[in-house]
């Protein structure tokens, strides 16, 4: 829809790659319907710092050059740029021991009592057990009514409900 509009797309894919190694679907798979791409060096691959902005090379110069502008040059960054190409090179393949131990972690922490976690998932969430998101607590307190917008009394603090 937005390419019918005439505006760009962008990706952010810090967790390009997690996705990758999770899925074995390839990285052109998921960005070929995108402009530009944004992949984060430090999150998973373990470079300390850095990113790769890939697009048209119009849009590559421009933006490098609103970095230039902006402050954004940094000396003696060749040194940084060799830690994200090792990390390229070597950690990918890695990122799928770092999803085991994940998951290991998660099955560890839900035994743990008061905890819940949802060890499926490809990153960890866990809650109390003992919260419950509000509108599961209003299910059990309240009935389920159908609400139009005009029927809604905000005074009387009924909630617009899907059974």
């Amino acid at each position: 829809m937005a390419h019918e509009k005439g505006a760009l797309t962008h990706m952010d894919g810090a967790r390009l790659l997690n996705a990758t190694v999770a899925t074995g679907i390839a990285p052109k798979n998921y960005a070929e319907s995108f402009d530009t791409l944004w992949i984060d060096l430090s999150k998973g691959l373990g470079a300390p710092v850095g990113a790769v902005l890939a697009g048209p090379s119009d849009f590559i110069l421009n933006a490098w050059q609103w970095k230039q502008r902006i402050g954004g040059a940094m000396r003696q960054a060749g040194i940084i740029a060799a830690a994200g190409i090792y990390a390229l090179e070597h950690n990918v393949e890695r990122m799928a021991e770092d999803h085991a131990n994940a998951k290991r972690l998660a099955k560890g922490i839900a035994k743990a009592p008061g905890i819940g976690i949802d060890v499926d998932s490809s990153i960890g969430h866990f809650r109390p057990r003992f919260w419950r998101p509000i509108t599961r607590r209003i299910r059990r307190t309240r009935k389920c009514h159908r609400h139009t917008p005009d029927k809604i009394d905000p005074t009387h603090r009924h909630f617009p409900i899907r059974c």
